[in-house]
């Protein structure tokens, strides 16, 4: 319920300014996005008796105008943008400036502050050590991502530019083992006992294990269904009337969710437990869909079917690089297992054309499909 008495207050944020706007309806005003006008801000806002103050994640310029009005005492929630546009649209504000943002930001924080859950929405913000561990994660994954470009750039570029390149990925590597090393050290010396319990197990890696410390702070409070879910690996139900959807992963933290998919593959090979649940897996899928024929028709059975294969080399060590397209990867296969090559090549064109052809799968080449599927499995 709605608490008359409180004030719920917007800002908006730039990279120059704030726009604030306190009350629903209240009164809108421009501070700037510094020291200074944090400082009015916080004296604007402490006689007030305030309920929730809401910004927009805007890239990190949000950070210190959260961290001082948390030092004053105020309730703040940092909130994704896509949520504020679509309570915009929700309201019916079409119109998009940065005051108008600001009145929506306000009417939003009064519409979360009556949830029954309010409390969880305000957080406090990282201590130092954790915003540390976070800015060396985060500049991590930019400097492997510049040697991956600089990389792509080699393998085409003109004799005249290949000098300078490969200087570039030799400083770009420098820089990562000394990054790297600092990430140890910083783990180390502040986060030594989640460090070593994630790293018992087998797949979890020192770059996942400073991600996971980095970026999921909140690690060890929330029970697992609402860790997964912040994660982005928890499915969603999509169900109307008599729809029963296909439940899917969405939103979520898109670099948590990389890293734990590279933690995943490696975890296939050397997890003696995931490895385990892929064997029973992989038993299952030959059961129903090589041995009963309970596969769906059409172009989602043969996603099915494709999926059963990749569970297939999976469980015996024939590993897949992130980088290889599905045709690359079936003609690695076919080089792999010569007894293969025909079947994956063959499994590549119907498994192609269900996914981006213009015309569905026909009932003959999904059983095709059955068939050679039972007999990938029973060669390897």
């Amino acid at each position: 319920m709605i608490d008359a008495d409180l004030i719920y207050v917007g800002v908006d944020v730039s990279k120059a300014n704030l726009d604030i706007c306190v009350g629903v309806m209240g009164n809108l005003s421009t501070l700037k996005n510094d020291g200074t006008g944090h400082d009015a801000l916080c004296r604007m806002l402490k006689p007030l008796k305030v309920g929730l103050v809401v910004l927009e994640a805007t890239g990190g310029y949000e950070f210190a105008c959260a961290a001082a009005l948390q030092s004053a005492g105020l309730p703040v929630a940092i909130i994704n943008p896509r949520q504020a546009r679509d309570f915009a649209r929700a309201m019916g504000r079409l119109a998009k400036t940065d005051r108008i943002d600001a009145q929506g930001l306000a009417h939003l924080a009064q519409v979360w502050a009556a949830r029954p859950d309010a409390a969880h929405l305000v957080k406090p913000l990282p201590d130092a050590q954790q915003q540390t561990l976070a800015a060396l994660v985060s500049r991590r994954r930019q400097l492997v991502l510049m040697r991956t470009m600089e990389g792509n750039h080699l393998g085409v570029a003109h004799p005249s530019a290949r000098k300078s390149i490969k200087a570039v990925i030799k400083s770009l590597e420098t820089q990562l083992r000394h990054l790297e090393a600092e990430l140890a050290a910083h783990l180390k010396l502040h986060h030594a006992d989640v460090s070593n319990l994630l790293s018992e197990v087998k797949g979890i890696g020192a770059v996942t294990v400073a991600t996971l410390i980095g970026e999921l702070p909140e690690l060890g409070t929330l029970n697992s269904r609402q860790v997964s879910a912040l994660a982005g690996v928890a499915p969603y139900n999509h169900d109307s009337g008599r729809l029963k959807g296909k439940r899917c992963i969405s939103g979520g933290r898109a670099t948590l969710r990389s890293a734990l998919y590279m933690a995943t593959l490696a975890a296939t090979r050397f997890n003696p437990v995931i490895r385990l649940g892929l064997w029973i897996r992989m038993q299952t899928d030959f059961l129903r869909f090589g041995l009963l024929g309970l596969h769906a028709p059409g172009n989602a059975g043969a996603r099915q079917f494709f999926g059963a294969m990749e569970r297939l080399f999976a469980v015996n060590d024939v590993e897949r690089d992130a980088r290889l397209n599905t045709r690359e990867y079936l003609a690695v296969l076919g080089r792999m297992q010569g007894s293969l090559r025909n079947e994956a090549r063959e499994m590549t064109e119907l498994f192609e054309q269900a996914r981006y052809g213009n015309s569905s799968v026909s009932g003959s080449e999904v059983a095709r499909m059955r068939q050679l599927y039972r007999q990938m499995y029973q060669c390897v």
